[in-house]
């Protein structure tokens, strides 16, 4: 049977011996280390010839040998336990000493539980293995005396979506670079009675303990709910969400929501008047010149746009293109898409694609992509979050023609606002916390403590707790804003044929002017500086 060394005192008239046992089958042989420290704990110190002449006995350990390590004796030593508990506080360990040839021994399975219990193991302790442990005592070898509990798994809520929740607008372009505008897939329709989302509750695990008796909490979940919306249903427990009219699903805000689909079939003018619809309009004519069409949803328009303004908290796609006569304006919450815009005034809140861009003023949170046989960019101001791809940027009468890749204004002044609160509130969390700290090393001598005293010190940390989550969640913010702010610094602008000489270049408030044609480039900014580099 496996048996690792053990030692024993023995104590003798003429001083104190110490009998060493060797290995049995594999065991591990006895360390200095250890020995050592055994006598330093029961306030026996050898000299240092005395350490020497142990450590050489150690050094072979294939028999069983006494060596005498001080001319003075020790009073009786008895059986002894060592504890070693885990880092995690979850496995708890026993190594057990002998008795010197006069000491007492471990009286019996109580007194070992109570010995173990006094080194603070408590929970979770495997009496079978004492059990072992006395039907054949071995020494100097670990116990697995006691483990905790883990606490219990829990899952995340998760929604599974029925519809494309996430949709990104990417028309279908053609080998010639033509964009299909006949195949863009942006409807998401549903028919009354469909299951939009369906909802899997979030599972909050059973907490563990430690072998010191402590709770061990489990991982808080991730929790979701699902929000109906507009000519939607919620079933009673709240996990399936169902469309209750046939139209366009969408999500806004959080919500998922079924538009009917406002058709005008003919022009927006004199016959239609103003548009204004919470949902998504499609016009199969033209937007005439001084008429306005405003969507929650998206606007699709097959005919031709005058100087008139069409706002959409969705998507804009004009099947054709815009004449703005410098009045026209586009401002949507998603992408715009147009065969052509001229003389306008454009604003998105994601990309900006069209076959051409001409005298404009253009702004896109993401990307700006003329794209089409010529793809010309020419005179205008043009901004985009990070990319703006063209064939031909200016002209040779160099028309004055800015690209621009950089965060628009007001994000940038959302950024510093969260800034100058996350520091504010930072500031408030160590005041209320160092209040908390003072308060605990007041009160804690009191025992009983007053139920006024108890119930302020509750109060205090209600309001720390309270203000950790509140500056996590700015943090968690300013994070994810100073991470989509990062991106600018990467964006480029790609030109596939000319950038004719007279055009500006500026990427992150840093000015390139062109001085003379460049062909097959990209502008990036390397260094500090705005550069470009062939295709």
């Amino acid at each position: 049977m496996r048996r690792n060394a053990w030692f024993q005192l023995n104590i003798k008239d003429d001083g104190l011996y110490i009998v060493l046992y060797p290995p049995r089958d594999g065991g591990e042989e006895l360390a200095f280390f250890e020995l050592n420290l055994y006598l330093v704990k029961n306030k026996i110190i050898l000299k240092q010839a005395e350490k020497e002449a142990l450590k050489e006995a150690l050094a072979d350990q294939t028999a069983q040998k006494e060596i005498k390590i001080s001319d003075t004796a020790c009073m009786p030593v008895d059986e002894s336990i060592m504890v070693n508990i885990a880092g995690d506080k979850m496995k708890a360990s026993v190594r057990v000493y002998p008795p010197s040839n006069d000491g007492k021994p471990i009286q019996d399975k109580e007194d070992f539980l109570a010995r173990v219990a006094g080194a603070g193991v408590f929970y979770g302790i495997d009496e079978s293995v004492i059990d072992r442990w006395f039907a054949d005592k071995a020494y100097c070898t670990d116990l697995p005396v006691a483990a905790g509990t883990p606490p219990e798994e829990s899952s995340d809520a998760s929604v599974e979506y029925r519809f494309n929740a996430d949709r990104e607008f990417r028309p279908v372009i053609d080998e010639n670079d033509n964009i299909d505008f006949h195949h863009l897939n942006l409807i998401n329709h549903v028919t009354e009675g469909d299951i939009l989302a369906i909802l899997t509750p979030h599972y909050e695990g059973g907490n563990g303990k430690t072998v010191s008796g402590l709770d061990v909490p489990s991982k808080k979940p991730v929790k979701m709910t699902l929000s109906s919306g507009t000519n939607t249903e919620l079933s009673e427990d709240g996990l399936v969400l169902t469309a209750t009219v046939s139209g366009h699903v969408e999500m806004q805000r959080g919500k998922i929501s079924v538009n009917n689909i406002y058709t005008v079939k003919g022009n927006v003018g004199a016959g239609t008047g103003d548009i204004e619809y919470d949902g998504s309009v499609k016009i199969s004519g033209d937007v005439l010149a001084g008429y306005s069409v405003s969507a929650t949803g998206d606007v699709y328009v097959g005919g031709v746009v005058e100087a008139s303004s069409i706002t959409a908290g969705g998507q804009i796609v004009l099947t054709n293109g815009m004449h703005g006569d410098t009045k026209g304006t586009l401002s949507a919450g998603g992408n715009i898409s147009a065969k052509f815009i001229q003389a306008s005034t454009v604003e998105s809140g994601g990309d900006v694609i069209s076959g051409s861009i001409l005298h404009s003023r253009v702004t896109a949170k993401n990307s700006i992509v003329v794209s089409s046989k010529r793809g010309v960019v020419s005179g205008g101001e043009y901004k985009a979050g990070t990319l703006i791809s063209a064939v031909t940027v200016g002209s040779q009468a160099k028309a004055n023609t800015q690209l621009e890749i950089g965060a628009d204004g007001a994000i940038l002044e959302q950024y510093r606002n969260l800034e100058a609160l996350l520091v504010d509130k930072r500031m408030e969390q160590r005041k209320t916390h160092q209040s908390l700290d003072i308060a605990r090393r007041r009160l804690e001598n009191l025992d009983p403590m007053p139920p006024d005293k108890a119930a302020y010190l509750e109060n205090l940390e209600s309001q720390a707790s309270r203000i950790d989550t509140e500056a996590n969640e700015l943090l968690k913010r300013y994070e994810q804003m100073k991470e989509e702010l990062g991106k600018n610094e990467q964006g480029r602008i790609v030109v596939k044929g000319d950038v004719y000489e007279g055009a500006r270049i500026v990427i992150c408030d840093i000015a390139y002017y062109v001085r003379g044609d460049i062909s097959r480039c990209q502008f990036l900014l390397d260094e500090g500086e705005v550069k470009y580099f062939a295709l």
